[in-house]
């Protein structure tokens, strides 16, 4: 599938035959600039990359992970160190590629360079805003990215995070310059390069530990990461499996949790029938009344 976008020839890339003559143009250029669009415990369990934004300058290619499996082609393009990647806040960017074994090399984060300049714009949108008077609707991120087809709003707003970097980073050398952050900026893009992934573990907010004692504040835990294992099982993430404003009042009023019926605390609703999971619960909320009530 070939759209334009600002002139811009896009190019849909779902199949692993057109992933050679990609990696063949990539390997010319000097430079590219890319995005990444993933979900992040938002629609399903865990951190899933979805899409991968490339321009090269004159053309701007969608990469569809989800079609094709093996990418080793084009990590090899991410992790040459003598092609640089311009990325605008990257450091999500980066987390989801080393997660699907890319390393990438050779990073320049515009974001990083507005910072070291104190500029006002630092958001991706407000600097489009600013330097090009462009004014990018965020609705279309909202729908997610697992669906195929994507439609063309979606392959036009994923093409617009990145057909505009080259030219902003034009924008920005000079102001770089003048600020003299040359060689922070540097030192900053490499600890960017080094940064590790961390896994997910279920934990309590920092509110959470403010407002509970440490008993309750632990059983409150021993709720997340029941039900933590359960969103697992259902490929959710963990607030579709129950919103933490329902175990707060659990800990609160445990009593009032086991006289209701099940089905009136809004948990996921493929679980009301699960009595492995109700027996669970019940039982770790039981040992918490019993210790309150002493």
């Amino acid at each position: 599938m070939k759209i334009t976008n600002q002139g811009v020839a896009v190019h849909l890339i779902d199949s692993e035959e057109q992933l050679p003559n990609l990696v063949a143009q990539l390997l010319q250029k000097a430079e590219i600039a890319f995005d990444t669009e993933f979900d992040s415990f938002n629609k399903q369990y865990g951190i899933h990359l979805q899409l991968i934004q490339i321009f090269d300058g004159e053309t701007c290619y969608l990469v569809d992970p989800l079609k094709i499996k093996d990418l080793s082609q084009l990590w090899n393009i991410f992790g040459n160190e003598a092609i640089c990647k311009i990325v605008y806040s990257g450091s999500n960017d980066v987390d989801i590629l080393k997660r699907n074994g890319c390393f990438p090399k050779n990073l320049y984060d515009l974001q990083l360079a507005t910072e070291l300049c104190h500029l006002t714009a630092r958001s991706l949108g407000a600097a489009l805003l600013e330097y090009f008077n462009i004014e990018v609707d965020k609705s279309t991120q909202a729908a997610g990215w697992a669906n195929r087809p994507l439609s063309e709003t979606q392959l036009n707003y994923a093409a617009d995070d990145v057909i505009y970097l080259f030219e902003l980073k034009e924008k920005l050398f000079p102001i770089i310059k003048e600020n003299e952050v040359e060689d922070v900026l540097k030192e900053k893009n490499k600890s960017l390069e080094a940064a590790t992934s961390k896994d997910y573990a279920p934990r309590l907010s920092d509110k959470q530990k403010k407002i509970f004692n440490k008993y309750s504040g632990d059983k409150l835990l021993e709720l997340k990461i029941l039900i933590d294992k359960y969103a697992q099982q259902l490929n959710v993430p963990p607030f579709k499996v129950v919103r933490d404003s329902i175990l707060e009042h659990i800990i609160r009023e445990p009593g009032v949790f086991l006289n209701k019926s099940f089905g009136s605390h809004q948990f996921h609703k493929d679980l009301l029938g699960n009595i492995e999971f109700k027996n669970e619960i019940r039982s770790l909320v039981k040992s918490i009344q019993m210790e309150l009530s002493r």
